[in-house]
């Protein structure tokens, strides 16, 4: 799933036991990751 908080909020509320179906898609990790990553590297530079 996209990590968009309505899409997160949706299903929680809708779906039975929704904490335990929520899988995010690696695209939308990776992207997550590399913010964090190039956040550090720019203060480190």
């Amino acid at each position: 799933m996209d990590m968009l908080e309505p899409y997160v909020q949706a299903t929680l509320e809708w779906l039975p036991l929704g904490k335990d179906k929520i899988v995010f898609d690696r695209i939308h990790i990776m992207k997550k990751m590399n913010e964090g990553v190039n956040k550090v590297r720019k203060k480190e530079h």
